[in-house]
């Protein structure tokens, strides 16, 4: 089934590790004017041949789009249900901040359609939190939590950053022992810190105004989260991604499964039947070409069979119960094993690789170096 990502890039400030397309938060006419431009967006898109597609996720991202009012929000949920071919229990996730939330606002939230919620906490470390430039710190954190779940919100993601300057091993699995501890989330995901991207985070490191902990430090902060959250029950189901028993993030999944999903909103991508393209990562540019009935794609890749069955397989091996390589091969057209079938030999006798009920996964040494695994189906 199909998948729907809409992007809002309104952010009050710029994190200091990001480099998704995000603006400074405008005017509610502006932020109203966005959320017009998703539903025609959804409507554009349903005309050029995807009207009645089956969905079952829709995925609201960003930037902050809890900054649209819920009534907007809303009216891009049954924007989707109207279009598409609606299959419940579908997932429907909002990322939002934690400084935002009240319960009467997560309640509208609810009432518009929102059932999982995604809070990016990043880390409980006050000072850490300012040098990044969040907006809030451990007490807003709980109080969001607690009113998410006075809200009636059963499904709660916590997005989490490991390796962060001044985070050694001890204080960041405290961290998330109490956040476990007090509000026993669903779902968590921890990345580690990315310093290959353009960011203000690694202009302050290069400059030495910053000092990342050191790399043993942090494989040793997230073999203690392994540790903690196997014994508090979660299923460690993906590299980043950690769920209790059916709270697997089901969009997050078409992802690393090579499921097809639809971007709508700037700088958002597509991906179906074979074929990824990226509306225009311009704001006005993007509002332009809507309110004149044109669909606003600047990016769209040639299909490259080799290509799409190499992300395939990358993405697959972040899951931790692996890939069925042959099948994976099937459906790109390709005799996988003929391809891949000499690296995957010379991976498993390193020790990286292993084959378990027929399919390929990371070993558990491996998962620290997944990048370079990776990077040998390239």
């Amino acid at each position: 089934m199909l998948g729907i990502y809409a992007h809002v890039p309104f952010c009050v400030r710029r994190c200091a590790y990001c480099d998704f397309f995000t603006l400074p938060d405008a005017s509610d006419g502006a932020r109203s004017r966005l959320a017009r431009s998703l539903v025609r967006d959804l409507e554009l898109a349903a005309r050029a041949g995807l009207q009645f597609r089956e969905v079952d996720t829709l995925y609201f991202g960003g930037g902050t789009p809890s900054r649209l009012d819920p009534g907007e929000i809303g009216a891009v949920v049954e924007s989707v249900r109207r279009l598409f071919e609606w299959r419940d229990p579908a997932e429907v996730t909002l990322e939002a901040n934690p400084e935002d939330l009240r319960v009467a606002h997560l309640e509208a939230l609810r009432a518009a359609g929102i059932n999982r919620l995604s809070l990016g906490v990043q880390t409980l470390d006050g000072a850490t939190l300012r040098a990044l430039g969040r907006l809030h710190g451990e007490p807003e954190v709980h109080a969001a939590a607690h009113a998410a779940r006075e809200a009636g919100f059963d499904n709660l993601n916590l997005d989490l950053i490991c390796g962060l300057p001044g985070l050694e091993r001890s204080k960041w699995v405290d961290q998330l022992g109490t956040l476990v501890d007090r509000h026993r989330p669903e779902h968590l995901s921890i990345y580690m810190l990315d310093m290959d991207k353009q960011t203000p985070l690694l202009g302050e490191v290069e400059a030495g105004r910053a000092q990342l902990p050191s790399e043993q430090e942090v494989l040793g902060a997230f073999e203690g989260s392994l540790k903690l959250l196997d014994t508090a029950g979660y299923e460690h189901y993906e590299i980043s991604n950690f769920a209790r028993p059916g709270y697997r993030s089901h969009h997050n999944l078409k992802y690393w499964l090579d499921e097809p999903f639809l971007g709508i909103g700037p700088s958002a991508w597509s991906y179906i039947e074979g074929r990824r393209w990226r509306r225009v990562a311009d704001l006005e540019g993007y509002l332009k070409a809507i309110d004149a009935g044109r669909i606003p794609d600047d990016s769209i890749e040639p299909v490259d069979p080799d290509r799409r069955l190499a992300e395939a397989v990358i993405m697959g091996l972040r899951l931790r119960d692996g890939i069925d390589l042959e099948a994976c091969g099937r459906a790109h057209g390709r005799d996988a094993w003929a391809v891949y079938g000499e690296t995957v030999r010379r991976l498993e006798e390193q020790g990286w690789l292993e084959q378990v009920r027929g399919r390929l996964r990371l070993t558990d040494t491996a998962l620290p170096v997944a990048n370079s695994v990776w990077a040998e189906f390239l």
